[in-house]
C-alpha cells in the first residue's frame, strides 16, 4: 500500500466517498423475501479493493458492514464481508486473475461455508433458512462483484483524469464479465420480481386463512357477549320487578344466574344508592 498516494487529497477524498457509499448500499438495502434483504454495499468495497489495495479495502469492507449488525441483530455478517474483501484483495493483483472470479471461489469454498457455521450452529436457524441464506449472499456477492468489475473496467479505466494503478483487463477477462452480467443480471431481476411476487400471494394467502379463522372467533364472540349480556338484562328486570322485602328471591335469582354463566367472576345488585342487596359470591373473596 502507498502511503504517500494515499495521502493527497482527491485520493483520500474518493476513499472516503466509496466507504461512505459502502455504508450507504447496506444500510439502504432490496428487501426480497422472508426478511432476506439484497445489499449494495460490497460494491463500493471491492472498487476500494482494486483502488487502493488490501489494508484499506478490508477496512472499508469492515466499517460498510456493520450496518448489517442493527439490521439483522448479530455480528457474523460483518466478519463474512470482511473477509470477503480481505481474500478478494490478497489474490486480485497476481496476473490473469478475474475480481468476478476470485469472488466466486470465496463464496463457494469459504463463504458459504461460514453462512452455514454461523446461521447453524451459533444462530441455530433450520437448514432450510441457512440454505436460502447461503444462496442469498453468494449470489449477492458474486452480482455485486460483477456491477464493481464493470465500473472498473468500463468506467474508471476508461477516464484519464483518474488516476488509478495500471491492470490491463485481458479480452477473456472481459469476455468473463459481459457473459456473466448478461446471464445474471436477466436471472436477477427475474428472481427479485418473482420473489417479491410471491411473498405478495403468500401474504394475500396468509390474510384469507386468517380472516377465515377470524369469522368464526368473531361469530362466537359475538354470540357469548349477547348471552350473557341478555343474562344481566334479566338479573336487572327480576330485581326491578321484586319489591324490597322480597331479596332473598333475588338472591336466589342472582345465584341462579351466576351458576349458569360461570365466566362471571361475580355478580351483584345495589340499589339506586348503591348499596348491595344481592351478591354472588356473599363473601368478597379478594
Amino acid at each position: 500500500m502507498n502511503f504517500k498516494k494515499i495521502s493527497k487529497p482527491k485520493f483520500l477524498l474518493s476513499l472516503i466517498l466509496l466507504t461512505v457509499a459502502g455504508c450507504l448500499g447496506n444500510f439502504f438495502n432490496l428487501p426480497l423475501f422472508f426478511g432476506v434483504d439484497f445489499l449494495f454495499g460490497s460494491i463500493a468495497t471491492l472498487i476500494i479493493v482494486y483502488l487502493y489495495g488490501s489494508v484499506w479495502g478490508t477496512l472499508a469492507a469492515f466499517v460498510a458492514s456493520i450496518s448489517t449488525y442493527y439490521d439483522w441483530g448479530h455480528p457474523y455478517a460483518i466478519i463474512i464481508f470482511t473477509c470477503e474483501a480481505l481474500f478478494v484483495s490478497l489474490l486480485l493483483g497476481r496476473k490473469g486473475q478475474s475480481m468476478v472470479l476470485l469472488d466466486g471461489i470465496y463464496w463457494l469454498f469459504i463463504g458459504m461455508p461460514l453462512v452455514g457455521l454461523f446461521y447453524k450452529f451459533a444462530i441455530g436457524l433450520p437448514n432450510s433458512g441457512v440454505l436460502l441464506i447461503a444462496l442469498k449472499q453468494a449470489v449477492n456477492g458474486i452480482f455485486n462483484a460483477l456491477i464493481a468489475s464493470l465500473i472498473v473496467n468500463y468506467l474508471l479505466t476508461q477516464n484519464a483524469k483518474i488516476e488509478i494503478k495500471a491492470k490491463k483487463f485481458s479480452l477473456q477477462e472481459t469476455i468473463l464479465i459481459l457473459l456473466v452480467a448478461f446471464v445474471f443480471v436477466p436471472a436477477l431481476t427475474i428472481t427479485v420480481f418473482n420473489g417479491r411476487q410471491v411473498l405478495v400471494t403468500i401474504e394475500g394467502e396468509i390474510k384469507s386463512e386468517l380472516e377465515a379463522l377470524a369469522n368464526p372467533l368473531k361469530n362466537n364472540l359475538q354470540i357469548w357477549y349477547e348471552q350473557h349480556s341478555n343474562a344481566v338484562q334479566g338479573l336487572a328486570n327480576i330485581a326491578r320487578e321484586l319489591p324490597p322485602e322480597r331479596s332473598e328471591k333475588l338472591q336466589l335469582s342472582t345465584e341462579a344466574i351466576k351458576r349458569a354463566y360461570p365466566s362471571f367472576m361475580k355478580m351483584y345488585v345495589t340499589d339506586g344508592e348503591w348499596n348491595i342487596i344481592a351478591s354472588e359470591p356473599t363473601v368478597n373473596e379478594v
